[in-house]
Parts: C-alpha cells; sequence; structure tokens
C-alpha cells in the first residue's frame, strides 16, 4: 500500500498544477509495481482544494493508457470522520 500526504500545488496561468513532481514520482513508482503483478492501493489525503482530484486524474490517464485497471473512490460522510492512523 502506498500513502502520503503532499503539500499544496500551485495553480499556473495554464490551469495546471505544479508542485506535484515528488507526488507523481510516487504514483509513478506504484503504477510501474502494478505492471511487474504487485497489486496497489493509493490513498491520497489531504485538506479540500490541495489538487487531490488533478493528480489522481493524471495518474489515471497514463495508467489506464498503459493498460493497467484503474478504479477510484470517494469517501463517504462516515469515512470522513473515521480516523486514519
Amino acid at each position: 500500500m502506498t500513502a502520503f500526504r503532499g503539500g499544496e500545488g500551485t495553480p499556473d496561468r495554464g490551469g495546471r498544477v505544479t508542485g506535484r513532481r515528488d507526488e507523481l514520482r510516487l504514483l509513478a513508482e506504484a503504477g510501474a509495481q502494478a505492471r511487474c503483478g504487485a497489486g496497489q492501493l493509493i490513498l491520497v489525503m489531504g485538506p479540500t482544494g490541495i489538487g487531490r482530484t488533478w493528480l489522481l486524474s493524471v495518474a489515471r490517464q497514463h495508467w489506464s493508457d498503459s493498460g493497467l485497471l484503474v478504479r477510484l473512490s470517494q469517501p463517504t460522510v462516515a469515512d470522513e470522520t473515521t480516523p486514519c492512523p
């Protein structure tokens, strides 16, 4: 399992988010491991508005293009109140 809390990304004038190099690298590594047969579960956490959706959409597109099966899930209100170790 891969879990990380990223720093805040900064939108640039083109609508892209910058400052996510480390997070994108971790996601690329998880994709490489999945292509080698190691199942992956990735948990992306952080406050509203820091670019989680953008980050996962970039990763999902890359993974799907490379033939990986990708499933995304969103938390329910109950999940949001459950403490995460």
